[in-house]
């Protein structure tokens, strides 16, 4: 009896506080690398997410309050607080997973990509460089290059369409690859070209270390294929162990 009082003053308090529940979850209630992986992802602003994702976590709320059918006992109230928090966390958890996947990809192609920009520098200025590789450029970079380009022919001076270059990425290597571009845009290019070359050494290492955990995570998934077998010899075993001891035990008991 007491649950269900509680249960019912739960309800309660919550049409009571409903309003003021949403503004404080979808205010504070959110991850702290949330508004990058959403620049990052998608064109959806942080407003707009948290009332999407608020909207979905309040709909299994509701319908677990009033639903009248099952038993109120804790169980239920565990169960419908672990639904709604997973239905709260699923949207971040699936734009986080398209933002790990984003970043392995990005730093698989770029060192590619620097390396058709070394390529192209022999006969060719910075910026008609990028503007060649924009086409075979992955879809992660072909926008961002295209901006960069759009940015420089508007303002040739301007060094912070280098130093913003995908900043929000935060990898080290695209900030001093650009760094080294913006040197071959602005002064002698002979030097820049000796010191890009030894960057892309360096880079052919991180390639290949993105390669390998690219095969690896493939390998991953497919492990479990290869257990199988292992496993149905030895539930097999444990099945003919278990009759071998019955019968041992049958033919003890029947002594």
């Amino acid at each position: 009896m007491s649950i269900l009082l509680f249960y019912a003053l739960v309800i309660l308090a919550y049409f009571f506080f409903e309003h003021a529940i949403a503004q404080t979850v979808k205010k504070y209630i959110y991850e702290d690398n949330l508004e990058l992986i959403l620049k990052i992802t998608t064109d959806q602003h942080l407003d707009e997410f948290q009332n999407l994702r608020y909207k979905k976590m309040s709909q299994i709320v509701l319908f677990g309050l009033l639903f009248p059918l099952l038993k109120f006992n804790v169980y239920f109230i565990l169960t419908i607080v672990i639904a709604s928090i997973y239905s709260y966390k699923l949207p971040y958890l699936r734009l986080n997973k398209q933002y790990k996947h984003n970043i392995a990809l990005l730093r698989f192609s770029f060192p590619v990509w620097l390396r058709q920009i070394q390529i192209l520098l022999y006969n060719h200025n910075v910026i008609n460089a990028i503007e060649l590789t924009i086409d075979n450029a992955p879809h992660i970079l072909s926008d961002q290059l295209e901006s960069l380009v759009k940015s420089l022919k508007k303002n040739p001076n301007d060094l912070d369409a280098f130093n913003q270059f995908m900043i929000e990425y935060r990898i080290l290597e695209i900030d001093r690859a650009m760094k080294l571009l913006y040197r071959a845009y602005t002064v002698e290019q002979d030097d820049t070209r000796i010191q890009l070359s030894r960057m892309i050494e360096s880079t052919t290492k991180w390639m290949k270390q993105e390669r390998r955990k690219r095969n690896e995570a493939v390998l991953k998934q497919y492990e479990w294929l290869g257990i199988l077998p292992l496993l149905s010899v030895t539930v097999i075993f444990m099945i003919m162990m278990v009759g071998l001891i019955n019968n041992l035990f049958g033919k003890g008991g029947g002594i």
